[in-house]
């Protein structure tokens, strides 16, 4: 009986410690459509974009649509878990260099999953030497998701 009980303690630590530090990155396969919101630095109410935006993930691969004002701008590539709250993006293409390119899924964003959504931000400042006031938000660009498939 004591062995028994031994062998299922060393079974049940092995497999806790076998998972314990792998990040899945087929956690976030899927596709998604939901919108795409843009906060300014110090502002508080968000600016929702007109059109739906989608958001494909699978494997290593992602793909998100844009729209033609480029809010947001859409973005193909590469992405990879960076720890168990952010991802980041490689974007492939050859931009054009009249609109803002954090409108591009592109970079580092914090990723949140609840059930069916999925919301990506990433936060911003102005520039570190700017005059902004003590207490300032910084601004963000959020992708809010739901599952489609």
């Amino acid at each position: 009986m004591r062995t028994t009980g031994l062998l299922f303690l060393f079974s049940i630590s092995l497999f806790a410690a076998s998972c314990s530090d792998k990040i899945n990155l087929s956690l976030l396969d899927g596709n998604y459509t939901g919108y795409y919101f843009y906060t300014g630095p110090g502002e508080t109410r968000s600016i929702k974009s007109q059109n739906t935006v989608s958001v494909n993930l699978s494997g290593k691969e992602y793909t998100s649509t844009g729209n033609v004002s480029r809010i947001p701008a859409g973005g193909a590539g590469e992405f990879n878990l960076v720890d168990k709250e952010e991802v980041q993006f490689n974007d492939k293409h050859v931009w054009t260099a009249d609109f803002d390119w954090n409108l591009i899924l592109n970079g580092q964003f914090i990723y949140e999953l609840k059930n069916d959504s999925l919301i990506l931000t990433r936060k911003f400042e102005i520039c570190k030497t700017c005059a902004i006031k003590p207490g300032m938000l910084p601004g963000s660009y959020q992708y809010r998701l739901k599952r489609t498939n």
